[in-house]
């Protein structure tokens, strides 16, 4: 039985072996062209996701720009407040203490309280160069 058996495949796979190689080869072509058509598909849905990813950190640094623009222009409108404040409170010192023996000496004569403020205004003008310095480092 097992020799019939035997006999019988054998000459059914000699009589087709043209169908059978045919068969085969067709079976690789399309486990081929399947997996590339998975491949494909795969990559074309990575490109996507990247794609989205990018859109949306273009957007967040869209809005942290915006951010840092908006906070930028705060600081420079504090920067301009903190100055015409200064300016302001000079200006209000300093007239009040003006006389005109000082300013026709020869000799330089500056009271305590001249003195005073005048360090103050030493000290104002370097928290404020301090200020704009880190605004333009910011920038």
């Amino acid at each position: 039985m097992n020799e019939q058996l035997a006999s019988f495949v054998g000459d059914a796979v000699l009589n087709n072996w043209l169908s059978l190689s045919s068969l085969a080869v067709t079976f690789c072509a399309g486990l081929v062209a399947l997996t590339w058509f998975i491949s494909n598909l795969v990559h074309k849905r990575e490109i996507r996701l990247l794609e989205l990813q990018l859109a949306h950190q273009k957007d967040q640094f869209s809005q942290f720009e915006t951010i840092v623009n908006q906070r930028v222009d705060a600081l420079k409108e504090q920067a301009g407040l903190v100055e015409g404040a200064i300016e302001n409170d000079n200006r209000q010192q300093d007239l009040p203490n003006v006389s005109k023996e000082i300013m026709f000496s020869r000799e330089l004569r500056v009271s305590k309280e001249k003195d005073s403020s005048m360090s103050a205004f030493l000290k104002n003008t370097e928290a404020l160069s301090r200020l704009l310095s880190s605004i333009m480092r910011v920038m």
